[in-house]
């Protein structure tokens, strides 16, 4: 009897001090959780593009103001009817609160005696996901402006690049699966295209997809072509590309017209990165020739090393007298989805 109190009482034992180890590693992981656990954040209210400007209510209506819409909002240069780079959207600071604290993007003047200098600050995904929120400060309304002027083109690119990098994101999630697996099979190349869209033309080397919103039109067009030099991403060698291509390949309603560049506007030219990706960009009017339709356009070019081709996606608005902004830069971040397989 003594020899199986003794046995009992040494399973016990060891079974007591088996849970006992468990227990210190259980807390140390609980509580790597919970020192790793960051808060879920909501996503960004407001409209793409949209800036919410926390300031009072007589600075937005004075100098200020008026610096800032003619810094930020200036109308985008290469559009037929007046549209703002960013469209601005006052608030004071006693109603920054609630949905507002959520806001996409968000520039707060703080002008006052506690700062001995102006300083401009930059936070990411404080109150929502993928929000930035601009801070000038400055110990007075002088110092703001200066600060504002020498800081304005920085706060617009940095606008505009999340503002893109969120719809390229957003359309990686939400693409037409049979548009994208129709390019990567006849193309070898991934294009992430939202719902809505449909090819209209595919000729091997030339493809237009197109999306119909009443008498609006928003297009794609795609080329590739053999890549020799880089010579042939200078700007000028990219116009004469586009024009060549337009020409052979989107006619218009009239006998002997054609899709073209727009000579009296020159297109604007920048290269942008993102990730391992170098695009060659140019923005423009795009017109008819022998015709009457016209718009906005922007043209993304890069380089398929691994087959040495040259590939461009060329996104154009059709829309008389209607916004067009949000819809040509919604083409914009769907050509910057583009990818190639390995």
């Amino acid at each position: 009897m003594l020899y199986f109190y003794r046995r009992f009482k040494s399973c016990v034992m060891k079974r007591t001090l088996l849970i006992l180890s468990q227990i210190p590693v259980f807390l140390l992981l609980l509580a790597g959780c919970k020192e790793n656990q960051r808060p879920m954040l909501p996503p960004v209210a407001g409209t793409a593009y949209d800036v919410l400007v926390v300031m009072p209510k007589y600075q937005w209506e004075g100098v200020l103001g008026d610096t800032m819409r003619s810094l930020l909002a200036y109308p985008i240069p290469y559009f037929p009817q007046r549209e703002p780079i960013l469209t601005l959207r006052h608030v004071q600071p006693d109603g920054f609160k609630g949905i507002f604290q959520t806001y996409r993007n968000v520039l707060i003047i703080s002008i006052g005696n506690q700062y001995d200098k102006a300083r401009l600050l930059l936070s990411r995904d404080v109150s929502a996901k993928t929000q930035i929120i601009y801070e000038l400060q400055g110990p007075n309304q002088a110092a703001v402006i200066d600060l504002l002027v020498q800081n304005s083109q920085q706060i617009v690119g940095t606008i505009l690049n999340t503002e893109r990098l969120r719809t390229v994101e957003l359309n990686k999630k939400y693409y037409d699966k049979n548009i994208h697996d129709k390019l990567l099979k006849n193309h070898s190349l991934s294009l992430s295209i939202p719902q809505g869209f449909a090819i209209q033309v595919d000729t091997g080397n030339f493809v237009w997809i197109e999306q119909m919103r009443g008498d609006n039109i928003l297009g794609l067009l795609i080329w590739t072509y053999p890549y020799k030099d880089t010579l042939q991403l200078i700007k000028q060698a990219l116009l004469v590309k586009r024009n060549e291509i337009l020409r052979r390949n989107v006619p218009g309603k009239d006998p002997g017209s054609y899709m073209t560049t727009e000579k009296i506007f020159e297109p604007l030219f920048d290269v942008n990165r993102l990730g391992n990706q170098i695009f060659y960009q140019l923005s423009g009017l795009w017109t008819v020739e022998k015709g009457f339709m016209g718009g906005p356009f922007i043209n993304v070019t890069t380089i398929d090393h691994a087959r040495k081709r040259i590939v461009t996606v060329d996104g154009f608005v059709f829309a008389p007298n209607q916004q067009k902004r949000n819809w040509l830069f919604q083409l914009e971040a769907i050509a910057y989805t583009i990818s190639f397989p390995e």
